[in-house]
């Protein structure tokens, strides 16, 4: 099936459509949603509402640009609401605050890409989702500062901080494995 009729399925409400495109997509975006929401079961509530934002607002997509990349951004942008919303309802955005919840999820099933998750998930909260808009998902400074109404600044002080500790981590990492080899 192509995009064009796979868009125009899902346009007119087709249930074959709607979960071929879901089916397609949903590990992918749940590998964003998790990255940003640490909690499977929240993650997963995300990766529903972003699809019913995508089904429901599918109309709205004009055809220019990447159709992928149009979804990415609303399971991004629906991402970021439910940290604002975790913030907001627990009252705990905190320079200090570090690693409080733990994951043992696997994303993909590499070593690697199990390691790095762990790595990002020792960052503080807000350093970790600086870290994933700017270096994983591309996003811009100035769009991340909007996004979680924190200054440009803040946000390029975020990212220079989770970088400089996940160098750290990374070396520990290493020495830890050249010590048992």
């Amino acid at each position: 099936m192509t995009e064009e009729l796979l868009i125009e399925g899902c346009k007119k409400g087709d249930r074959a459509s709607q979960k071929f495109l879901y089916d397609k997509y949903k590990d992918r975006f749940f590998g964003i949603c998790i990255r940003y929401v640490k909690i499977r079961d929240a993650a997963e509530d995300v990766l529903m509402e972003s699809f019913l934002s995508i089904f429901s607002n599918i109309d709205k997509f004009k055809g220019t640009g990447s159709f992928e990349g149009w979804m990415r951004k609303i399971v991004i942008n629906n991402s970021i609401n439910a940290y604002r919303k975790y913030i907001i309802e627990r009252n705990v955005l905190s320079i200090d605050e570090q690693n409080y919840f733990d994951i043992e999820d696997k994303i993909v099933d590499t070593e690697d890409s199990e390691t790095l998750l762990k790595m990002l998930n020792t960052l503080t909260l807000v350093n970790k989702i600086v870290f994933n808009l700017h270096e994983i998902d591309g996003y811009k400074h100035k769009d991340i500062a909007k996004l979680l109404d924190i200054s440009i600044t803040a946000s390029k002080s975020r990212l220079i901080n989770a970088k400089t500790d996940l160098r750290k981590i990374y070396d520990e990492y290493v020495l830890k494995r050249a010590e048992s080899i």
